[in-house]
């Protein structure tokens, strides 16, 4: 994995990038994303699973993947579509 402070596209730190739901910083946010997501989870890891760096893993940082994905799939629940 990628250091955190590293950064990635246009100067954008990869711990940014994270928090958006891009766990595998590939720069697409798919299911391979939430794989990523759970493996990190059930190993305990804080930097692969933590996404809203509360020190904690929680169905909080799951639904940041999961809106993720939901919102780059065009799923998501907008009021202007």
């Amino acid at each position: 994995m990628r250091m955190l402070m590293e950064p990635l596209r246009d100067g954008e730190l990869a711990l940014c990038v994270m928090a958006r739901g891009d766990v595998t910083l590939d720069g697409v946010i798919d299911n391979d994303d939430l794989g990523a997501f759970l493996e990190s989870w059930s190993a305990g890891d804080l930097i692969g699973a933590d996404l809203n760096r509360d020190g904690r893993i929680t169905a909080t940082d799951m639904a940041i993947v999961l809106s993720a994905i939901d919102a780059a799939s065009g799923n998501g629940n907008s009021k202007s579509q």
